[in-house]
């Protein structure tokens, strides 16, 4: 009898095993689905004529809690269509913006300032001149101001904050 009620437990656990990985599938497959028409829909509202050659960040893979943000870039002549979001995109911006005076983790921008950057210089290879400054305070020492060098060209921005 106890032969038989240990391999019924087992079928169980083997029953609870395949439900909850069927689960997961399905999850991935929504959420592959969701990515796929938010991308489409990006491409539809940049309206590029030429052959679309889309990149985008594998870093920015959690999902963001508020609006996703999104820019889409070249950079130079290139004919690839980037795709920057989240927090990268949000960067790229604010270095836009700020032009020859650059940004600084320091003056209170975000307290990541220094991964955005590593993230659009390894994977989107933009040139980016860091120059350290000194800072007095109760921790006095040095802090990185940050320039981009590269010649962007803007093709849209979906929802990134200035």
């Amino acid at each position: 009898m106890s032969k038989e009620t240990n391999l019924a437990t087992q079928e169980r656990g083997k029953v609870q095993i395949i439900k909850a990985v069927g689960a997961a599938v399905d999850n991935l497959n929504r959420t592959s689905s969701r990515l796929a028409n938010q991308l489409s829909v990006l491409l539809r509202t940049f309206e590029v004529n030429e052959p679309r050659h889309v990149v985008e960040c594998p870093v920015a893979k959690k999902g963001l809690r508020n609006s996703t943000s999104y820019i889409c870039f070249r950079v130079g002549h290139e004919k690839a269509l980037l795709v920057a979001k989240g927090r990268v995109a949000w960067c790229l911006k604010e270095l836009l913006n700020a032009g020859d005076f650059g940004i600084t983790g320091y003056e209170g921008r975000a307290p990541r300032v220094a991964a955005y950057i590593h993230t659009l210089r390894s994977f989107y290879h933009l040139e980016i001149e860091t120059e350290l400054e000194p800072h007095g305070g109760s921790y006095p020492g040095r802090h990185a101001r940050y320039r981009l060098r590269s010649e962007i060209k803007l093709l849209g921005d979906m929802g990134a904050p200035s």
